[in-house]
């Protein structure tokens, strides 16, 4: 019989996605091509950065994370 115990999160983490390999936070960068300079969303393994890195360009929903940061500021 196995019994799992249930982890109580912080309320900020429980949306947050995570690494799948040490399963802490990703963190989320705005990051700008090396040669063409457009704009990227980059998640990164907050603990290290060989565990995972994924880069999203699509081109309007990169405007829309942009419009949001604007925004905040």
């Amino acid at each position: 019989m196995t019994i799992q115990c249930k982890r109580e999160e912080p309320a900020a983490y429980s949306n947050t996605p995570r690494c799948l390999i040490c399963t802490q936070p990703l963190l989320v960068r705005i990051v700008r091509g090396r040669r063409s300079g457009k704009p990227f969303v980059m998640l990164i393994c907050s603990q290290d950065a060989r565990h995972f890195r994924a880069f999203i360009n699509d081109r309007d929903y990169v405007a829309q994370v942009l419009e949001r940061l604007e925004d905040r500021a």
